[in-house]
This record gives C-alpha cells, sequence and structure tokens, in this order.
C-alpha cells in the first residue's frame, strides 16, 4: 500500500518503510527503524517536589537545558545526551524531589525530513550518490 501524506507524525505512526522527497529528487528511502536510527539527543526527566534552588542548582552546572513548571513543585526538565541521567536523578532526589518519568528524547520522522530540506537548499551540500529525480524536469 502506498500512503503520500504532509503530516510526517501520521507516516511515523503507520509506516515501515518510507521515502523522502525534496524537490523531485528522492533524498532518503527505506526502513523507518533505519533512517531514525533511534539515536537518543536527550532526556526529558519529570520530577514532582522539585525545589526551586534544586532546579536552579542543575541548570548552573549546565545539567538542564529547559525546565517546564506542570503545576506545584512539579516539573518536566530537558537534560543533554551526557552526562548519564541517572547522576542528576540521583542530584534531585537527594535533594527530596521525587522521579515522575524518564524519556529518551528521539528524532523524529520531521526531524529527519527538515535536515534534507536543508541540506538540498544549501547549494554546497549533495544529497548523495543514491539520489535520483523523479518526475518530469
Amino acid at each position: 500500500m502506498f500512503f503520500s501524506s504532509h503530516v510526517l507524525a501520521d507516516a511515523e505512526a503507520l509506516c515501515s518503510r518510507v521515502a523522502i522527497l525534496v524537490n523531485g529528487h528522492l533524498a532518503t528511502a527505506g526502513k523507518l527503524s533505519d533512517i531514525l536510527a533511534f539515536k537518543i539527543r536527550g532526556w526529558e526527566l519529570v520530577m514532582s517536589d522539585l525545589t526551586d534552588a534544586a532546579l536552579q542548582q542543575a541548570q548552573r552546572q549546565g545539567h538542564v537545558t529547559g525546565a517546564t513548571r506542570l503545576g506545584e513543585s512539579r516539573y518536566a526538565l530537558e537534560l543533554p545526551s551526557t552526562p548519564a541521567p541517572e547522576q542528576i536523578l540521583a542530584g534531585l532526589i537527594a535533594q527530596g524531589a521525587q522521579l515522575v518519568t524518564l524519556n529518551p528524547l528521539r528524532d523524529t520522522l520531521e526531524d529527519v525530513f527538515v535536515r534534507q530540506v536543508s541540506a538540498a537548499s544549501d547549494p554546497s551540500a549533495s544529497l548523495g550518490a543514491g539520489s535520483r529525480r523523479m518526475g518530469p524536469a
């Protein structure tokens, strides 16, 4: 079955193989798992009972790249891929915070698409040896 969509989240949810066309060129194609490579680019850590002082300390140390307040003393924290999140988590727990969730942040199909389009618009970038022109010239 062939499925064509500009809603990349739907394609990611429904398809096992994908192809990305940029300006009529086949930019990439293959198994979704191969294209995304599921490389972890960071972590989302949700904590409760997190004090402002503990959050500020983690931010000063460079362990937190983003913080969103979800409620009273409850935050979603974005962490870089290194150091390991266990080290940061242990420090926050030692200050009285409670772990709610820890999830890896991975590239989405949309992230891959944006990189492919950016590379195609850069005249010094190449689409790669396997690129083919699709459709009329």
